[in-house]
């Protein structure tokens, strides 16, 4: 825990499963904010995370989902967001998943399908979190990478199960405080 700039009691996690596993695949998560402005006007924080060396599942396209939660985010400005960019990069082709965004507490999922030319991937993060004067917010974005499947049916059970780490996330971090 720290300060930069107008930011104060700043507390930054980055958790990665480099190179993956066969159950969830590649994951960036927990990219967390924890902070506060104390600055007189809006202030803008960003925090951008990678991790490469990603091997596991196997299987070209991939599914790769992101979710961008809040369980805390006062930001006294009407400018006030928080936004979740995720890329999955193999080799020389890059996949941007939909951009998340939360302007108070809940939850986002965004999800798109990626091309795997490479043996190896990497995830790339870019959580921005801007708020007003005294805003306070706990947000957190998870990129997941998971071995793609035919049916929409999968794809869309998938896609409902994310939601659930962000809830888990939430429901974890209530409990720590």
């Amino acid at each position: 825990m720290g300060n930069f700039g107008a930011f104060e009691s700043l507390e930054i996690t980055v958790r990665t499963n480099s190179p993956g596993s066969n159950v969830i695949g590649g994951t960036l998560r927990d990219v967390t904010i924890s902070t506060r402005n104390t600055s007189a006007g809006d202030a803008t924080l960003t925090l951008n995370a990678f991790s490469d060396g990603y091997t596991l599942p196997f299987g070209d396209p991939m599914l790769v989902a992101s979710s961008l939660a809040s369980d805390f985010f006062v930001g006294m400005s009407a400018n006030a967001k928080a936004t979740f960019d995720s890329t999955l990069i193999s080799g020389f082709s890059s996949t941007n998943v939909p951009q998340a965004m939360l302007t108070g507490i809940g939850l986002s999922v965004k999800g798109v399908s990626a091309s795997r030319p490479a043996a190896t991937y990497a995830l790339e993060n870019t959580l921005t979190v801007t708020l007003g004067s005294q805003g306070v917010a706990n947000v957190t974005g998870t990129t997941v990478a998971v071995a793609a499947v035919p049916e929409p049916a999968s794809m869309a059970l998938v896609m409902t199960g994310l939601p659930l780490l962000g809830l888990g996330y939430l429901r974890r971090r209530r409990s720590q405080a």
